[in-house]
């Protein structure tokens, strides 16, 4: 079975249109509502009293940039760990149903 027959990769008609999440428009108005949002919110902590357990949490926005940060580390730590447990790319080749033929307990 070549690889334009397998019935998941040939398209049966028509491209689709494009969906509202593909829109140019939205692609315009997110990040604007985004930053906005994150704007707002930053403002909204300077209307109450904060009682952290250090200084450093009384920050304005600390605990925005805190996350944010968090969030940027662990997706580079991750793409780092990404290499020491990524299978091989011929880790599920056929080859291996090959070796398991011979296995006379078929493990």
């Amino acid at each position: 079975m070549s690889h334009d027959d397998h019935p998941y990769t040939g398209r049966l008609g028509p491209p689709d249109p494009p969906g509202w999440a593909e829109s140019a428009r939205l692609a315009k108005v997110l990040p604007v509502v985004l930053a906005g949002t994150c704007v707002l919110l930053i403002l909204a902590d300077l209307l109450y009293h904060k009682h952290g357990h250090y200084d450093f949490e009384e920050w304005l926005g600390f605990h925005g940039f805190y996350g944010f940060f968090s969030f940027v580390f662990l997706v580079l730590v991750a793409t780092q760990m990404r290499k020491l447990v990524m299978r091989g790319p011929h880790y599920y080749d056929d080859s291996a149903s090959d070796d398991s033929a011979s296995d006379p307990g078929g493990h």
